[in-house]
């Protein structure tokens, strides 16, 4: 305490109170800086004790494993931390920048710009909602893959699960051992197929091409 105006305090000298003992103080504007291990400089209030601190610019860093900085609210403990521009990021085994929300704790997370990415096996991406759990996915723009074996990319609608898959603009290819890209309709399930740019090749032995109507079966 600074009983005689002359009397230095036992800490450091400050602006506005005492420095109060302990191992080491910083400078604080405000108020005394609390005992505790190690301290970094606070401008609004004391940071209170703990392993190790960095700098808040609105308030005090709780104690906590390891933090870094955040602009708005403290970070609260946990293993490990990124930073957030919004809110803390709560804890978990790894995490990703979020500018939205933090990103909740899970396995593995990437990067979401509207919401968090759920916890799941392997995500992707996705710049609409969140990617559901499942086996693997590929990137869709409008909404979520839903699970199944393989997938390939559908800008329209989601690809639903089946053996195998191709690219089709318009809609899904229904499930069949084989398919092939139609720019109209889904082909329908069949032995082999070829391409057809008005209708669907119906099911058969062996197709041709055509450019009006399908083919029906026959020897050729």
């Amino acid at each position: 305490m600074c009983r005689i105006r002359s009397q230095m305090c036992w800490g450091q000298l400050m602006r506005d109170r005492c420095v109060e003992s302990a191992d080491r103080y910083v400078q604080s504007s405000d108020r005394c800086v609390e005992s505790a291990d190690r301290y970094v400089q606070s401008s609004d209030r004391c940071v209170e004790p703990a392993d190790s601190y960095i700098q808040s610019s609105d308030r005090c860093v709780e104690p906590a494993d390891s933090y870094i900085q955040s602009s708005d609210r403290c970070v609260e403990p946990a293993d490990r931390y990124v930073q957030s521009s919004d809110r803390c990021v709560e804890p978990a085994d790894r995490y990703v920048q979020s500018s939205d929300r933090c990103v909740e704790p899970a396995d593995s997370y990437i990067q979401s710009s509207d919401r968090c990415v759920e916890p799941a096996d392997s995500y992707i991406q996705s710049s609409d909602r969140c990617v559901e759990p499942a086996d693997s996915y590929i990137q869709s723009s409008d909404r979520c893959v839903e699970p199944a074996d393989s997938y390939v990319q559908s800008s329209d609608r989601c690809v639903e699960p089946a053996d195998r898959y191709v690219q089709s603009s318009d809609r899904c290819v229904a499930s069949a051992d084989s398919y092939i890209q139609s720019s109209d309709r889904c082909v329908e399930p069949a032995d082999s197929y070829i391409q057809s740019s008005d209708r669907c090749v119906e099911p058969a032995d062996r197709y041709v091409q055509s450019s009006d109507r399908c083919v029906e079966s026959a020897t050729v």
